[in-house]
């Protein structure tokens, strides 16, 4: 479902009780003489706060132009099953949305900013994060991970933005409109114990206490999909069907949206290798003797045996490179010669796509 989300206000859409809530005092934007400066406030949760357990939205207030016209704005970004939760390891559903406008519109109150439901409800979305949590089982999931980095990088993707963090426990491909990330969430709420900057989440101290009971021997990987910006999301929700003049909350938070944009993501980044990444799993031998069986030319062989070693050392995206395109399209064409469908990977792989196609929500 939906993660993390940055809602817009314009002024009179909000009212702010408390001005000294915010860094520096929003009282400068009432203030005759600098109200047109571009000038930006904030408040955020503090560490404090998170270690006793509180949750805020993330507030920046804002002027900006808009076709010549300053206008003041107040983005609110949060992580919803944070709101909802104080954690999101557990996903919320389409039945929570009213809670949801709810909370949030007590918690901004609880921060001195008045904004009502039909405005939230109404309220345009710049920023959407899509994720799932999947429960891997007789597996780890950096196993997974491993596996994931591979996979035949798109072209506009530039490969020095693919990282792996924390011991391989998360896998990051990144553009400036947009990324997509897979990680290991009990492992990255491990590694915050030892520093918040060495996570891939924010504000994970509210969450720590997991560790101790709920999340004990539990292997959960995430994927996670950033759209940074409105151009991107409605790109992205246009090519799946969903055309909107205004991403207003009320519309976008939606289930079937969230598989179809995860499934999008899948398809394009991971399900066309999964098929090399899983005969790469294969015995050599038993591979080069399926290959004989079913007449390949021997040159071609060595060819195939080459590319899976290049691969295993490195990923697709590199052993395409060491050869002309055209050729590795030709070759690829002879590993479903010896791909097999009870492959341990491969069901692994099946898992996760059918944890995306049901869209349950956790609860722990």
């Amino acid at each position: 479902m939906i993660d993390t989300i940055r809602l817009t206000f314009y002024k009179g859409e909000f009212e702010i009780k408390n001005y000294d809530v915010f860094t520096p005092s929003a009282e400068v934007f009432y203030q005759l003489k600098t109200c047109k400066k571009l000038i930006k406030c904030t408040c955020n949760t503090s560490k404090k706060e998170l270690a006793q357990g509180l949750y805020y939205p993330k507030l920046t207030l804002r002027n900006v132009i808009q076709n010549g016209v300053i206008r003041l704005c107040l983005f609110v970004e949060f992580s919803i099953p944070k709101l909802m939760y104080g954690n999101n390891f557990e996903e919320v559903t389409n039945d929570d949305f009213e809670k949801i406008v709810i909370r949030l519109k007590e918690k901004l109150a609880e921060r001195g900013v008045i904004i009502n439901e039909a405005i939230i409800n109404t309220s345009k979305a710049t920023m959407v994060h899509y994720s799932k949590n999947i429960v891997i089982e007789n597996c780890r999931s950096q196993f997974i991970i491993s596996k994931i980095n591979k996979v035949d990088v798109p072209r506009k993707i530039d490969t020095t933005k693919c990282d792996f963090k924390n011991d391989g426990s998360a896998i990051k491909f990144h553009t400036n409109s947009y990324e997509l990330t897979f990680y290991d969430k009990a492992a990255d709420l491990r590694q915050s114990l030892i520093s918040d900057k060495r996570a891939i989440e924010n504000e994970n101290s509210i969450q720590q206490d997991l560790l101790a009971d709920r999340l004990k021997n539990k292997e959960i990987l995430r994927m996670e999909v950033r759209l940074n910006t409105t151009k991107k999301i409605k790109e992205v929700l246009k090519k799946e069907g969903f055309i909107f003049n205004e991403l207003q909350f009320k519309d976008i938070f939606n289930i079937e949206i969230s598989k179809k944009v995860l499934l999008y993501f899948w398809e394009n980044y991971i399900n066309k290798s999964i098929a090399s990444i899983c005969l790469c799993e294969e015995d050599i031998s038993t591979v080069q003797e399926k290959l004989i069986s079913a007449g390949v030319k021997i040159q071609d062989i060595y060819k195939i045996l080459g590319i899976i070693a290049s691969i295993n050392e490195s990923c697709i995206t590199n052993a395409k490179n060491q050869i002309k395109t055209y050729n590795f399209k030709k070759l690829n064409k002879y590993f479903d010669l010896v791909y097999q469908d009870d492959n341990y990977l491969l069901n692994q792989f099946k898992n996760i796509e059918n944890a995306i196609l049901k869209m349950e929500a956790i609860k722990l």
